[in-house]
């Protein structure tokens, strides 16, 4: 496909272009919600991990295989002058009812940049910031 160039396109024509992108995703299944970055990482990890998703509204965890309840968190890595270091993304609201919490890393394209596993009993608090610390961490497993 070629590259499109919107830029001789007006703030409204970039937002009709966008709904019809996001109607699309949702059409094809990609997407249940509007929000663009958590609903691809979810995607993304429900077909790398083979995983069933749970309906739109679910409130618990996200998916599930063989009786095992993932959480996926998804961020995306932008580029922007007030963000000096990684460790300034959070996952927030991890204190809930699954066994593994997935992090989807996105990159400014919406392509994974990387995935990680993590046990449930890592967090006992609702608020962490992503470090390389905790990337490392041993129980810690790299998908992508």
């Amino acid at each position: 496909m070629e590259s499109l160039d919107l830029k001789h396109l007006s703030k409204e024509e970039i937002l009709d272009f966008l709904s019809k992108i996001v109607f699309e995703l949702k059409h094809r299944g990609i997407m249940k919600t509007n929000n663009i970055v958590a609903e691809l990482g979810e995607d993304y990890a429900i077909k790398k991990l083979n995983l069933n998703s749970k309906p739109k509204g679910f409130k618990d965890y996200d998916a599930e295989k063989d009786g095992i309840r993932y959480e996926i968190k998804t961020r995306q890595k932008v580029s922007e002058p007030y963000r000096k270091s990684s460790s300034q993304y959070r996952l927030n609201d991890i204190l809930k009812d699954y066994d593994f919490l997935i992090l989807v890393m996105l990159n400014d394209k919406f392509v994974v940049d990387c995935m990680y596993k993590f046990p449930r009993k890592m967090f006992n608090k609702d608020t962490i910031p992503i470090t390389k610390k905790l990337l490392s961490i041993e129980e810690v497993e790299k998908i992508v």
